[in-house]
């Protein structure tokens, strides 16, 4: 160095390398918020809110203040704050409008989730007393939660399985964009009678129009799925054949003895499920072309399943909330959607959301506007069986 001349050259002054004077910090990310102007940011309108948030991103982007300006406020009232904490709380606060310092934002949400599905709900089939239409009503209800819970996909295999349904699910999809407008006439209502007059025309004398007459839930379903049996054929994966017995959807107790043990149930038990009452028929439809070991299953899974009980048949029959089925595809999942009730010449519905809300629809209350009841976790299974006076009659499930 002192044969370069380095001796005799100027003198410059070099920072210590252990002292953080005059060393720029490049990955501090920390700001000053002083605790007099946290309270005045709290008081700001949604317009100083966003002029926050933008300050806050001017920070992170200056990389914060340096570490002299902190040492000469460490003696003031200063909170030191990570600006991304304070960023993604803000963000919320804008987006959802939660208060920061709100202890139930789940209870909030929720409220938002049961506010828009009472637009979905907010009015519904009412009864006419003059021409009885409690089970036109309570099929009507249980079928349009049935298809807004549905995939597009179901929609459109639901749509066209029949005149009737292909019908109906045009007039839900009408009622589903307008649910949040408030139409002169109640279009539920309209739906009902377009739907009795259409169903009258088919048999007058199974659906009387005009009258206080009685009328099967069961033989309205079966018109609907125009008495389809496609959704009831079984096929046998072993032998590859097509099997002659059909999917029995209603309980039959001769049927139940017979080939429960076949099975791996009892015969004689009091109380069965759905579930297990499906492996039942499923085992019912071998006959003697298909020894007990070939696999039986369904030929196609329809969009969705009904079941028919009788509380005086035994083993009684207990709904499943889920149903798990082989098909030639592979098993499939279905879900306890809406159970119809019947009781005193009346008849009632309750049916699942799509958020696992259960609701309940009598056209003799509330102008017939669906209630809602309960939460997932508040559902018990005595409501599922008996409810308001009325006894399960018909449960309706859905293909996931």
């Amino acid at each position: 160095m002192i044969h370069y001349g380095f001796e005799t050259g100027e003198y410059i002054d070099i920072p210590d390398i252990e002292s953080e004077q005059g060393i720029q910090t490049q990955n501090v990310k920390a700001y000053i918020e002083i605790g007099h102007c946290l309270n005045n940011q709290q008081k700001q309108t949604k317009k100083s809110e966003t002029n926050v948030l933008e300050n806050h991103q001017d920070v992170i982007k200056n990389n914060g203040p340096c570490i002299d300006e902190l040492e000469k406020q460490k003696a003031t009232n200063i909170n030191i704050i990570n600006p991304f904490t304070e960023l993604q709380k803000l963000k919320r606060k804008l987006e959802n409008k939660y208060d920061d310092n709100d202890k139930w934002p789940t209870q909030k949400k929720r409220k938002l989730l049961i506010e828009s599905e009472l637009n979905l709900y907010s009015t519904g089939c009412s009864w006419d007393s003059l021409n009885w239409s409690c089970a036109y009503d309570s099929i009507i209800m249980g079928l349009y939660s049935l298809y807004n819970n549905t995939n597009i996909s179901c929609q459109q295999e639901w749509s066209t399985q029949s005149t009737l349904t292909h019908f109906l699910s045009e007039r839900f999809n009408y009622i589903q964009a307008n649910s949040s407008r408030n139409l002169k006439d109640n279009q539920f209502n309209i739906l009902c009678n377009d739907f009795r007059n259409k169903l009258t025309s088919i048999n007058p004398v199974k659906f009387p129009r005009f009258g206080t007459a009685l009328v099967a839930i069961d033989e309205i379903i079966s018109v609907l799925c125009n008495d389809n049996l496609i959704g009831r054929q079984m096929k046998c994966l072993t032998c590859e054949k097509k099997v002659s017995s059909l999917f029995q959807k209603t309980l039959n107790p001769h049927l139940w003895t017979k080939h429960a043990e076949d099975t791996g149930y009892s015969s004689l038990l009091d109380i069965v499920t759905i579930q297990e009452w499906s492996f039942v028929s499923i085992t019912a439809c071998k006959n003697e072309n298909h020894p007990k070991d070939h696999q039986i299953v369904f030929c196609h899974t329809p969009c969705w399943l009904w079941f028919e009980v009788w509380p005086q048949v035994t083993p009684k029959t207990i709904p499943s909330l889920c149903l798990d089925l082989p098909s030639s595809n592979g098993n499939f999942q279905y879900e306890l959607n809406t159970i119809i009730y019947h009781g005193m010449n009346h008849f009632t519905c309750t049916f699942i959301d799509d958020n696992k809300h259960l609701w309940f629809h009598d056209g003799q209350q509330n102008n017939g506007s669906p209630n809602f009841l309960k939460t997932n976790n508040q559902i018990q299974i005595s409501d599922l069986i008996q409810f308001d006076g009325c006894v399960a009659n018909i449960y309706i499930y859905r293909r996931l």
